[in-house]
């Protein structure tokens, strides 16, 4: 017998087509809009179908085989979704509270591992190509924000960010790599075995030895 829809179900129903709706307004850009624009749209209207109907006009069915920009961004998401990607949306509850008040706030983050809202982090910067010394005070500072359990927040770059990263794991403290290049693309290529100590499709994994530098 065929199971009636439930609420969840016709909820994870529209979470999929608000989210595939904010996708596809950014890959379409109608009408030239900027995605800061779009984005403040859509928290402006509480809904990015609302926003995709109001720019883009109703238009004659795709041809056969061809697939409509939602269409399309479903599959993008359900792609994603495959890979391991966790999509949290501006709308998504589950968005970092102070990321969404921030001047032009991404409208779309991807994360692997878990995503605690409420979460109490630091973030610790500085240059890639550092002095010993400076390795060693970042090392120090990830550290101590791990034994007050605090979740250091680092890039994913040579020199300070990796001897933040591997103080912090070392510590058995919690980290989350900020990843400019896209999530599936590691770089620099020698931080590969670093960013993967994080990776719940990979399962733990020891630190590698070495420290770049």
């Amino acid at each position: 017998m065929q199971r009636s829809p439930s609420y969840s179900d016709a909820m994870d129903m529209v979470r999929l087509e608000e989210r595939a709706a904010l996708v596809a307004l950014l890959q379409v850009r109608p009408q030239s809009v900027r995605w800061g624009e779009i984005t403040a749209g859509v928290v402006e209207a509480g809904s990015a179908l609302e926003v995709w109907h109001r720019l883009v006009p109703p238009t004659l069915p795709s041809l056969p085989g061809e697939l409509d920009p939602m269409g399309a961004a479903v599959q993008d998401i359900e792609t994603w979704a495959a890979q391991g990607h966790t999509m949290l949306t501006v709308l998504d509850g589950a968005y970092p509270a102070r990321l969404r008040g921030v001047h032009q706030a991404p409208p779309v983050l991807f994360t692997r591992g878990s995503v605690l809202p409420q979460d109490r982090a630091v973030s610790v910067v500085g240059s890639r190509k550092a002095s010993e010394r400076g390795l060693e005070i970042a090392a120090n500072i990830a550290g101590e924000l791990v034994a007050r359990d605090v979740t250091v927040v680092v890039g994913l770059a040579l020199g300070i960010d990796t001897a933040a990263h591997r103080a912090a794991l070392e510590a058995g403290g919690r980290t989350v790599a900020i990843i400019g290049t896209g999530i599936n693309k590691a770089y620099p290529a020698a931080n590969r075995e670093l960013a993967a100590c994080c990776s719940p499709s990979s399962g733990p994994m020891p630190l590698p030895r070495s420290t770049p530098s």
